[in-house]
């Protein structure tokens, strides 16, 4: 008899924070007009690649950059929990021996099962403008706090502010680089519909 059996259990927890800034909230100035927006020049370099040179806006100023809701989407940001679990359970069982039965000189048998499984839980917030409550729907987070006297951007504190980065191999611009707990912890959360699959 011969039995082979096997068990492996895998976890993986992520946590994955993504916070907007601007110039200002859905582009607009304080008195409704348009924000005018940077200049971007492209160019094409050497080697086949682009570079985007972006002026009129200083995106790695506190000064000039928030945490805002940029375009309208109803949230500052979102912080996405998924947690992963996969189970695998094998066994397999064989048996053999000999025969006189004419031609039939061994027999075996045997027996093979195998089960996986996978099973995703996920849970996630939108991060959201702080203040008062407004009076337009908007998304998970309830309301747009601007509209009852709330704020639409928040500035961004020193203590938050890790550096200045340049995104995506873009020359000549910078933006800020924050830590996105901190950023979180200064706005506020509103838990996403929670799902889970087995």
């Amino acid at each position: 008899l011969t039995v082979d059996a096997n068990y492996s259990r895998a976890t993986r927890h992520d946590n994955t924070y993504e916070i907007y800034m601007g110039t200002s909230f859905q582009n607009l100035t304080a008195s409704g007009g348009t924000v005018s927006p940077g200049l971007a020049t492209i160019t094409r370099n050497g080697d086949g690649t682009y570079g985007v040179n972006i002026s009129g806006t200083n995106y790695a100023s506190p000064s000039q950059v928030f945490l805002t809701d940029p375009q309208g989407w109803g949230q500052v940001g979102f912080n996405n929990v998924p947690d992963f679990r996969d189970t695998v359970k094998g066994l397999r069982a064989e048996l053999d021996g000999e025969t006189h039965w004419g031609v039939v000189k061994s027999w075996e048998i045997g027996v093979n099962y195998s089960d996986e499984t996978k099973v995703s839980n996920y849970s996630g917030y939108f991060i959201c403008l702080p203040g008062a409550a407004g009076t337009v729907t908007v998304a998970g987070c309830g309301n747009w706090p601007g509209t009852n006297g709330g704020a639409n951007s928040v500035a961004i504190p020193s203590s938050i502010i890790k550096g200045a980065v340049t995104p995506y191999s873009v020359t000549g611009t910078q933006i800020l680089a924050v830590d996105p707990i901190a950023a979180q912890n200064i706005l506020r959360t509103a838990q996403q519909s929670v799902s889970s699959d087995t």
